[in-house]
């Protein structure tokens, strides 16, 4: 190429390029973006967009330069404690500006839609304008979640029918259904270590935490009946960081199944057969909800 060209190559993995492609550049690292600064940018172009201003990108870079315009204004028509009629205009129109852009705003997206957003998205701006912009994911995810939190419920037959049809209908989204269910193991997570105020998905925080007294419980349940069994008698025991052994347990089972998400993602972008891959998972994250066996485990112990 010219002395003055430059190639700009954008990977999310640079493991699989080519070694003789990474010889040949210079990796800059994109830092993410915080919480909150996805946040300002949803707020920034929502509000823009029910304004019919320009660009947030535009608004963003002229704002510093209009708020001083402003002030200037008002310091020039408001002396000492003395208001002139002239002044409460304009002083009501910087008021309002925003409060009332952000209430047609906020009629079809609350803040709390825009902090679950501004999370999911792992501090990519595009992505997560991509998620408010577009109205299947609200449906992707409430099949997703309804699928998670139903798993100790449903029976194996359901997880070979309506668990498969749901993944094949969202085939090309698979990857951010995958994504969504990851959160909501996360957030049983954050739970488990009582840092609530990590979770995601906050406006489903009553669901998972039934989810997680319910895996709790079963645990719970299944050991007592096991000691009845060989008539040992537990003692109240803490473990590492004051946890129990169901505790414990149920940590391990949530790891497991965050790891089953990650295989199954690597699987599928291998083309390993897509509805053997969606059935592992799902019978993977059902044993993480009930506490049972997997099928295969249960057809090698009948014929050891």
């Amino acid at each position: 190429p010219l002395p003055h060209t430059r190639f700009v190559l954008t990977v999310s993995d640079p493991s699989r390029l080519l070694l003789t492609v990474r010889s040949r550049v210079v990796s800059l690292r994109v830092d993410r973006r915080s919480d909150e600064e996805i946040f300002r940018i949803l707020e920034e172009e929502l509000t823009s967009r029910a304004t019919g201003d320009d660009s947030a990108e535009e608004k963003s870079a002229s704002a510093i330069g209009e708020d001083r315009f402003d002030e200037q204004e008002l310091a020039a028509e408001v002396r000492g404690d003395d208001l002139k009629e002239s002044a409460l205009p304009t002083a009501k129109n910087l008021l309002s500006r925003k409060e009332t852009a952000l209430s047609g705003v906020e009629t079809a997206l609350s803040r709390k839609d825009l902090s679950f957003y501004a999370r999911f998205s792992d501090g990519i701006p595009g992505r997560a304008l991509d998620l408010v912009q577009g109205s299947w994911f609200g449906e992707l995810r409430s099949g997703a979640a309804e699928i998670y939190f139903n798993l100790d419920k449903s029976g194996e037959l359901d997880l070979f029918t309506g668990g498969n049809d749901f993944f094949k209908e969202n085939k090309d989204q698979v990857d951010t259904a995958l994504n969504i269910i990851n959160s909501l193991i996360r957030d049983e997570l954050c739970l488990h270590w009582g840092t609530n105020d990590r979770i995601v998905n906050i406006d489903l925080q009553d669901r998972l935490q039934a989810a997680y007294q319910r895996k709790l419980a079963i645990l719970t349940k299944r050991r007592e009946y096991k000691e009845k069994d060989t008539g040992f008698i537990r003692w109240h025991d803490e473990g590492t960081e004051g946890f129990n052994a169901e505790e414990q347990e149920l940590h391990l089972r949530l790891t497991h199944a965050a790891e089953v998400i990650e295989d199954s993602r690597e699987a599928l972008q291998r083309n390993v057969n897509f509805e053997l891959t969606i059935t592992r998972l799902l019978l993977q994250l059902k044993y993480v909800a009930s506490g049972e066996e997997l099928i295969e485990s249960r057809k090698d112990e009948r014929f050891s």
